[in-house]
Parts: structure tokens; C-alpha cells; sequence
């Protein structure tokens, strides 16, 4: 037994340190997905779009955090860092938010959990990869469905997973 709670301990402590990090890297990604959405010129004058795009790019990047760990801990770790870590972001979110963690994590990690796909094929086609398809989502609700905004949102998509996964490597997660 004493192993396995030592386990735990370190995965919770783990925990701790990836979710006030993974919140923080949201907090400063979220301009630069404003400006890809909207534009620059009109970034300065939308600035109320940051706090709810702040919140989808934390889901997107829990995300990202249950892919990655789930490639490279397997399915029992990935579980178990999970768990410990989705009450850690929670803690680190405001009222309302907090309370609304848990169902908007589980709508829309079951969306991209839709899409196997991470990454274009070798024609260098997003459609149909979860990057892609986050663009779409975040395209329709901020950027009028625009393509270019799409494809933009798309493509830094693929940066945010480089920089979930430095995360969770600086904590020695994977």
C-alpha cells in the first residue's frame, strides 16, 4: 500500500504545480488567439472577449494535458494525474467559473475527443484535425467564421500544444 499512496503523492503534488502554470499560460496565450480572431487592429477594442476565451483555451489546454498524458503515461497514470489536476484548476478559477469547470471541461473534451486526428496528413490539410476544428469553434463564436482567423487560430492551436507540453515536461509530468 505504501508505494502506491507515495504515487499518488507525488502525482498530486505534480498536480499542483502544472495547474496555477497551466492557468497562467492561458491567461497570456489568450491575446494573441484574441488578435488571430478578431485582428489586431481590432484586438485593443475587444479586450471583454479575454476572461471567456481565457476559460476555452484552459479547457482546450486540459485537453491537450489528457491527450499528452494519455500518449505518454498510459492510461491509469494519465487517470490519476487528471483527477488530480482538475480540482487543481478549479481551485485556481473565480466564481463562477469554478462551478462551471466541470461541465464545460466535460462538453467539450467529449467535441475534440471527436477528432483523432491531431495533426494534417501529408498534403498539409488541417480540416479534419482537432487544431482545425478548434479554429472552427472559436472562429464561429469570435471571428464571424472568418477563414483566415480560422486557419490562424488553427495554427496556433499546434504552438499552445508545444507550450501544454513544456508544462507538463517542467514538471516532470511526462
Amino acid at each position: 500500500m505504501w508505494p502506491l499512496s507515495r504515487s499518488t503523492e507525488h502525482i498530486d503534488a505534480q498536480a499542483k504545480i502544472v495547474a496555477p502554470i497551466l492557468m497562467g499560460c492561458c491567461e497570456q496565450t489568450a491575446p494573441i488567439f484574441l488578435k488571430a480572431l478578431v485582428g489586431e487592429k481590432k484586438a485593443g477594442s475587444n479586450q471583454g472577449l479575454i476572461a471567456p476565451l481565457t476559460i476555452e483555451l484552459l479547457v482546450f489546454a486540459l485537453h491537450l494535458t489528457d491527450r499528452i498524458t494519455f500518449a505518454r503515461l498510459g492510461p491509469s497514470k494519465r487517470a490519476k494525474f487528471m483527477n488530480a489536476l482538475l480540482p487543481g484548476v478549479q481551485r485556481e478559477l473565480k466564481p463562477p467559473l469554478d462551478s462551471q469547470l466541470q461541465r464545460l471541461y466535460n462538453t467539450r473534451n467529449t467535441f475534440y475527443g471527436g477528432f483523432p486526428k491531431l495533426f494534417p496528413d501529408k498534403k498539409d490539410n488541417l480540416k479534419g484535425t482537432l487544431f482545425w476544428e478548434f479554429g472552427k469553434a472559436m472562429g464561429s463564436v469570435y471571428a464571424e467564421n472568418n477563414p483566415v482567423a480560422i486557419a490562424q487560430t488553427a495554427m496556433d492551436g499546434m504552438d499552445f500544444m508545444v507550450t501544454v507540453n513544456q508544462v507538463l515536461a517542467t514538471a516532470k509530468v511526462v
